[in-house]
């Protein structure tokens, strides 16, 4: 009953643009039907299953591929409701009119006869399953609607993949701010604004050893990245500032005394070129590199011995490869 309700609103909304179709063919009125499902849509049904429903509604087959007359049906879902955009023409050269039906149940059933029926009135209004009266004229007080209401660009399926936040596991090296060692880190993004989403994170490598000491990074992260993106590919580049602290470590203390043990804090400015590409639903794999400029950094050395045992460079770079999952 409520597909019905759906149907018979958007015959009203036509005016009398659906009852022209009948007087213009009255014998037997036809019409060619296209049906397109955007992505999360695949469960509503496709032109062939609409037509065989139409068809029975009507007793006939009244979806032919040479008609003058044209229905084009979208399909698509966005996050609260199942939308279906109906453009009819009376022709090829004709100006389209667009309207649209939505349901707001679990699944794409009640839309797809909803569409099924309003096909079906709008092809042959006087048809075996229409509703009595058929044709709903407004009520004398509404003003009256254009004959040929303006076109308006049929809605496109969102993009739900940037416009949600993203989480991602980042496994790659670390040069320049400790010895080449492994990285670990993890990152949080938030939602694309037009170009730009926010970077926030965390990192550490993998304690190193050199001459008897061991050596560890840990940073937090914070910056922007700018960059664009469609639902499978995405490019950026992202300014970041990175601070932290470098831990060194003395595994043999009977012969060599540090100068400087413990944790010390450490400061640069990274600048972040990285790529991915969707894999599997919310699952994306990232490949990217992230030069540094040190601004503070540390030098660690044995006590009596002038040399240092490592210092930090002024430029590091930290690479990664990267599993980034979309949150729902």
């Amino acid at each position: 009953m409520r597909a019905r309700r759906f149907a018979i609103t958007l015959l009203v909304v036509f005016g009398r643009s659906g009852a022209s179709w009948a007087q213009s063919s009255a014998e037997q009125p036809t019409a060619r039907l296209s049906v397109v499902r955007a992505e999360g849509a695949d469960s509503c049904a496709d032109g062939a299953a609409i037509a065989r429903e139409v068809q029975a509604r009507l007793g006939r087959d009244a979806v032919v591929s040479r008609a003058p007359r044209s229905i084009e049906v979208s399909l698509h879902r966005d996050p609260a409701r199942w939308r279906a955009t109906l453009s009819l023409r009376e022709s090829d050269a004709a100006a389209p009119v667009r309207r649209e039906l939505s349901s707001a149940e679990p699944t794409c059933a009640e839309l797809d006869a909803a569409v099924a029926l309003a096909v079906a009135l709008v092809i042959d209004p006087i048809g075996r399953d229409a509703p009595a009266p058929v044709v709903v004229t407004p009520p004398a007080a509404a003003p009256a609607r254009p004959a040929q209401p303006p076109s308006v660009p049929a809605p496109q399926a969102p993009d739900e993949w940037n416009r949600r936040e993203l989480f991602s596991l980042r496994a790659g090296l670390s040069v320049g701010s400790t010895p080449l060692a492994a990285l670990l880190s993890v990152s949080f993004e938030g939602v694309r604004r037009g170009v730009v989403r926010p970077w926030l994170g965390a990192a550490r490598t993998i304690e190193r050893v050199v001459d008897s000491f061991g050596f560890s990074r840990t940073s937090l992260f914070a910056g922007a990245c700018f960059g664009l993106a469609n639902q499978r590919f995405s490019a950026d580049l992202c300014p970041a500032v990175e601070l932290g602290l470098i831990t060194s470590v003395l595994f043999d203390t009977r012969v060599l005394e540090p100068a400087r043990p413990g944790d010390y804090p450490w400061l640069a400015l990274a600048l972040s070129v990285r790529g991915a590409v969707r894999v599997w639903g919310p699952v994306s794999i990232e490949l990217g590199a992230a030069p540094m400029l040190s601004i503070l950094r540390q030098r660690f050395a044995i006590e009596t011995v002038r040399a240092p045992v490592f210092e930090q460079s002024i430029v590091a770079l930290d690479a990664w490869l990267a599993v980034r999952a979309r949150f729902f």
